[in-house]
């Protein structure tokens, strides 16, 4: 698999999709990155989509996918974890490859709030979300994997490779039988992350406090201002300009993660927008 683009576009929804076909119709190259089909796909049924009436979200999301894979978009089923603007390129960690690309495109969908107390403080600060990005400063240390997805599995056996002692808990049911076997698979839920002199130290759960040397939490979707450090995000939107640039060098951002209204069709709109105003600027 090759490992520069010309774009690389985190999420596979609608804007992320019509981006991906209007860059390919212009010879670039381009990699989708998504770790799931997002929120489409627990539509029941879509009837305001011109073309398109009466059709499940996911029956919908799915022919979008398959459209960019017959026009020859690169789609890889894996969420990104990291991206850093390098001068010329993009540095963009997704799954447990290392890619580069001339820009990037966040189509990430809307922006969740943290949801553990203690996330937002301490992350960067004992708090990771790619294993692949920050696993190795863990070695031989006591850590606590957060899982939302079965995707967090092989990232966890990955840790537990590494690190001295790993636990692992659900953050929601998942399929978690190829877990390895000296990872420790815990009961209940993180309620919260607690920390002294600014550095975790525990996790809660119930009225346990265990001690911790770091946290993985690892979902389906990144914040974007932890996947990309100093992205400027107010009121859970990513701010943009008319170009829908974003205020990191060759980062652009369209969507429902830009704003409302969440609509498909302003979704699309936007994705096809943003990826001709990256054609136009380079």
């Amino acid at each position: 698999m090759q490992t520069h683009f010309d774009v690389i576009i985190a999420g596979g929804g609608p804007a992320g999709v019509s981006a991906a076909l209007t860059l390919r119709a212009r010879n670039k190259s381009v990699l989708l990155c998504y770790s799931d089909l997002g929120a489409l796909k627990t539509a029941h049924r879509v009837d305001n989509y011109p073309g398109m009436p009466r059709i499940s979200g996911e029956e919908m999301i799915r022919t979008f996918h398959k459209q960019c894979e017959d026009a020859g978009v690169t789609l890889y089923p894996h969420a990104v974890r990291q991206l850093l603007p390098m001068g010329d390129t993009v540095s963009v960690m997704a799954g447990d490859q290392l890619f580069t690309c001339g820009n990037m495109l966040l189509c990430v969908g809307v922006v969740r709030k943290m949801r553990i107390p203690g996330e937002q403080e301490y992350a960067g600060h004992g708090i990771s979300y790619c294993a692949t990005c920050d696993g190795m400063f863990y070695r031989g240390k006591k850590i606590a994997v957060i899982s939302a997805y079965e995707e967090g599995v092989e990232e966890a056996n990955f840790l537990g490779s590494i690190a001295g002692e790993t636990l692992y808990f659900a953050e929601k049911p998942h399929h978690a039988a190829d877990l390895s076997d000296n990872i420790t698979v815990m009961d209940g839920k993180v309620s919260a992350i607690l920390s002294e002199n600014g550095k975790v130290t525990h996790v809660q759960c119930g009225e346990e406090k265990i001690p911790v040397d770091g946290v993985f939490i690892l979902r389906p979707a990144t914040p974007p201002d932890q996947m990309a450090p100093g992205l400027c995000v107010q009121d859970g939107k990513i701010v943009v300009d008319a170009d829908y640039r974003t205020n990191l060098d060759r980062v652009y951002a369209a969507g429902d993660c830009v704003g409302a209204p969440y609509q498909i069709a302003k979704a699309v709109g936007e994705g096809n927008m943003a990826a001709l105003k990256m054609v136009q600027g380079n």
